[in-house]
């Protein structure tokens, strides 16, 4: 504190003394310096006349305010960053450049003798060290050597000084001279057509209107005719303020699928899917082995004896299996990770002490190069038979595929600062049962705030509705969800079943023989419900403690009627995660967050703010 309170006062001086002998230099007399001085006090006092009157003698004009212009700058930049590298080396540049812009002055006058008899202004050209150094160079090198050798100089002295400010500035003034020659090209081009339209009435409308063509669609379906539209029934009566999930009416009829056609859907092919590239294997298992070496040095010279024994490199980070000598503790690992840390030159690393089964320590660290984790690898590293609704994750910290069953978790939580990949994998979610379930088993209701994360997924046949954009309706949703779920319940426990899982294997005979209803209007076939949440923050506002109380009904109960819900949020705060929700989602994701205080609010624990973002997360 101290020292940064020092830095503090010792810029504001130099800033102070460069504007002091700025307004020195302004208001300077010459005649105050004379036998008869002028009437009145000097404007900045005899320190300020005298200094003023040593500088322009010294570097003259231009020299002298060059030097109390780069004062009182650097004075502000030093102020403003306390960090600026180098400042030695950019005083020293600035010394320079004050030096050879005053002998490039002196270079120009005729005269080279100083006399420093003449009387009145003293700032001749150059003053004495440019006089000085101009003499002496045009002797040694002539007028053209001293002016190339001066030109040399100052560009790299300002080069010192700047840290070549100039030249990304001279660069953004060439793209803005360019940038404007091009606009007034297309205003004189614009300017030409509308003059030309002007002189002829059109005949009739140009044919060329811009169309926003729709996206492909991601399943390709089968030609066919085309079913009729269905018959109109009765538009429901509802108020302005009301919020029930309906599906509003759309103006033209949709293409059925070939699910709804009768025919057999198919799942869009995995070759649709980037392949990952190739790796650097060679590399990356140079970089494990010299930070193994480095782990057991930097042990050993604490006085620890530990041995690397196994190493699991992963995509992003690397683990590295220790086992510690005998009567070391564990506390004393977990106590050097700071040391570790700049032993290793890691960004952050992580200490799993112990490892869960083992008998050693786990320090994950990152790795120089990250491996981009595709779908397609995790696809074709996985039984999915074996899976009811797979969601590809990623990868571990061991490079394992991490793919789990939403049908056992049964609901997720994802939380995480922005730009930490949250997005990312709200996609990889949706795509995992876009890729792997048919419409007729699994049935989505996408919520998203933000109106443009989830906009790609309109028209998909999974969807039970479009893509909600209104809160309102987004709190209708969840109501709808949760009736939906008692009917199912209601259903389930007049056939005498616990899940649907059980249900959809009765089949539609056996399912009305247990009602004893022999033409009872029930489903054959119940699907999944699948809802994605994209900002919960906003959800959480809008029906503040209405939406708490549906999302916890459907988070304790849910799970046998087949309606599963997936939430994330930006904003990890105890309003937004409420215990509540906490307590009936113990699945959850979090990526990157600011501090450990939001690790705890999202997981319970420590962990999440040394993550290192762009998809790096923590799975509970």
């Amino acid at each position: 504190m101290r020292k940064e309170t020092l830095h503090t006062v010792v810029t504001l001086l130099i800033v102070a003394g460069g504007v002091f002998l700025f307004v020195g230099l302004l208001q300077y007399r010459p005649a105050d310096h004379e036998q008869a001085p002028l009437p009145g006090d000097p404007p900045m006092g005899k320190v300020g006349t005298e200094i003023a009157f040593l500088l322009l003698n010294a570097f003259g004009k231009p020299g002298a305010y060059l030097l109390v212009l780069s004062l009182g700058v650097w004075g502000a930049i030093l102020y403003s960053r306390p960090g600026a590298s180098d400042p030695s080396l950019r005083a020293f540049g600035t010394l320079v450049l004050v030096g050879a812009v005053a002998s490039a002055d002196a270079l120009l006058e005729w005269e080279w003798a100083f006399d420093p008899a003449v009387p009145g202004w003293p700032s001749r050209w150059g003053g004495t060290v440019g006089q000085f150094f101009a003499m002496h160079l045009h002797d040694a090198f002539g007028p053209m050597g001293t002016a190339i050798l001066l030109g040399t100089v100052l560009i790299a002295s300002a080069t010192l000084a700047t840290d070549a400010f100039f030249l990304p500035l001279a660069s953004s003034l060439l793209r803005g001279a360019r940038l404007t020659e091009r606009v007034a090209a297309l205003r004189a081009r614009l300017t030409a057509k509308h003059d030309g339209k002007g002189t002829e009435a059109p005949a009739r409308p140009s044919p060329e209107i811009p169309v926003r063509r729709a996206a492909p669609p991601l399943i390709e379906e089968p030609a066919g005719p085309e079913a009729p539209p269905p018959a109109p029934g009765p538009a429901p009566r509802r108020t302005e303020d009301e919020t029930d999930f309906e599906e509003p009416p759309r103006s033209a009829p949709r293409k059925p699928s070939a699910t709804s056609a009768g025919g057999t859907y198919q799942l869009p092919p995995p070759t649709l899917l980037e392949r990952g590239g190739a790796g650097q294997e060679n590399a990356q298992e140079r970089f494990i082995r010299e930070q193994a070496a480095t782990l057991e040095e930097t042990l050993s010279v604490f006085g620890i004896q530990a041995k690397v024994v196994g190493v699991e490199p992963g995509p992003v980070i690397t683990q590295y299996e220790l086992s510690l000598g005998s009567g070391v503790k564990v506390h004393k690992i977990m106590a050097m990770e700071e040391d570790l840390q700049l032993a290793l030159k890691a960004p952050t690393i992580r200490i799993e002490a112990p490892i869960p089964g083992r008998s050693t320590v786990g320090i994950q660290v990152p790795n120089a190069h990250r491996a981009m984790v595709r779908i397609s690898e995790l696809m074709g590293e996985v039984d999915l038979t074996r899976m009811r609704l797979p969601l590809f994750l990623g990868k571990d910290a061991k490079g394992s595929p991490l793919v789990s069953d939403l049908a056992d978790m049964p609901h997720l939580l994802i939380a995480g600062s922005t730009n930490s990949g949250k997005t990312v994998c709200l996609n990889s979610i949706v795509l995992s049962l876009l890729l792997t379930q048919n419409p007729n088993r699994v049935k989505m209701i996408l919520i998203d705030p933000k109106m443009v994360e989830m906009s790609d997924y309109a028209g998909v046949p999974h969807l039970l509705s479009p893509v909600v954009t209104d809160m309102r309706r987004a709190a209708g949703a969840l109501e709808w969800a949760v009736r939906q779920m008692d009917e199912r319940y209601a259903l389930l426990q007049r056939v005498a079943v616990r899940s649907i899982e059980t249900y959809n294997k009765l089949g539609l005979d056996e399912v009305r023989s247990r009602l004893g209803e022999p033409e009872a209007q029930v489903p054959e076939h119940l699907p999944y419900i699948v809802i994605v949440v994209d900002e919960m923050a906003d959800l959480m506002l809008q029906g503040q403690g209405d939406c708490e109380a549906l999302i916890q009904r459907l988070a304790q109960k849910a799970r046998g009627a087949g309606v599963h819900v997936i939430l994330a949020t930006q904003r990890p705060s105890v309003d937004v995660i409420t215990g509540v929700i906490r307590a009936n989602l113990p699945c959850r994701v979090a990526f990157q967050v600011p501090t450990k205080v939001d690790s705890r609010v999202i997981l319970d624990r420590n962990g999440a703010e040394k993550l290192l973002g762009a998809g790096d997360m923590l799975f509970l």
